[in-house]
């Protein structure tokens, strides 16, 4: 599939000209500069600007084309211009539904429980013909992460001694590979598509390619991304990811998370400290950003812990269960 052949659009001064591009239902516009495309799998891991110092408003990368005709990330791939006040609707000035306000929660939390990591963005598509459906797809792949270690990347020939020098400086040659994702399924592509936010271990986008369509049968188009910096504006960030996938677009389909994103039950503990506070908000909010930064906390006789063992505890009656 090619996009446009022939010279580059322009305007009469000269400039690029904005073309709208449709995809998954959506309409896209953004300043079209022709470039020479090689018909060859994604590079390992591509560049991703760093959006906390880059305000959200510059491109987050180039726009690969896979076989299957249809660029595999909008959240990779698509320039937005979202003011850190904004909220991700249609209509700059609309209140939030509550499944925006949900899914923003869900996302910050973990944006700011794993602070000063480097955040990677994995996009896993589908094809025809496939063995398995997409989310026992993405099950597997998971088990075969959690089993991989930098001894058996190497092995195996995905990285060289070098890379394991410059990826796993620390990381003991058979650890397993570390993964705290939180996952948005949309209904794009041929059978869905996962956006996939993480912080953890490299991870070889050629690795990540086989598996992918060993366990598939057929897909094999994956996308990964890495901010150049740790994340620093967790708060615009999150924004911009419930813009992208949780804005009421027929696109989206549901998210989840690993219980590393924050820690196991970690919504079961902010809907008691809602209750704790009776009610305030804010000051939920206050408390629950001191609890994302490790400190533990007694509000209404109840013991709140920070993550990642995050749970409440009653100075009476011993544990709850905030499920």
């Amino acid at each position: 599939m090619k996009l446009y052949s022939g010279a580059s659009p322009r305007n009469l001064d000269g400039s690029p000209a904005r073309l709208p591009l449709k995809y998954g239902g959506l309409s896209h516009n953004f300043d079209f500069e022709q470039k020479p495309h090689k018909e060859e799998t994604p590079q390992r891991e591509g560049t991703l600007l760093d959006n906390s110092q880059k305000g959200l408003s510059e491109p987050l990368g180039e726009l690969p084309l896979s076989s299957h005709g249809s660029p595999p990330s909008l959240l990779d791939n698509f320039p937005t211009k979202l003011h850190a006040n904004q909220h991700p609707t249609n209509g700059d000035k609309k209140e939030w539904t509550p499944q925006q306000k949900r899914a923003y929660h869900r996302i910050l939390s973990g944006l700011k429980y794993h602070r000063g990591e480097l955040l990677r963005f994995l996009t896993l598509t589908t094809a025809e013909g496939m063995i398995r459906p997409l989310n026992e797809s993405f099950r597997c792949l998971k088990e075969r992460i959690k089993r991989m270690t930098p001894r058996r990347l190497i092995k195996l020939g995905y990285i060289d001694r070098k890379e394991l020098r410059k990826y796993y400086p620390n990381k003991p040659l058979d650890e397993p590979l570390k993964f705290d994702y939180c996952k948005v399924e949309t209904s794009e592509g041929v059978k869905g598509v996962y956006h996939i936010l993480y912080f953890g271990d490299y991870i070889p986008q050629k690795w990540v390619s086989d598996v992918w369509r060993e366990i598939t049968g057929v897909a094999y188009i994956v996308d990964i991304r890495a901010c150049k910096e740790p994340v620093k504006s967790p708060k615009k960030l999150a924004r911009y990811c419930v813009a992208q996938y949780v804005s009421g677009q027929t696109a989206f389909v549901r998210y989840s998370w690993s219980w590393g994103w924050v820690g196991k039950g970690f919504v079961g503990v902010w809907k008691k400290l809602i209750d704790a506070v009776n009610g305030d908000v804010k000051l939920a909010i206050k408390k629950w950003d001191e609890l994302l930064s490790g400190k533990e906390f007694v509000i209404a006789g109840w013991v709140f812990k920070p993550p990642p063992d995050i749970r409440v505890v009653d100075l009476l009656q011993g544990e709850i269960d905030a499920w």
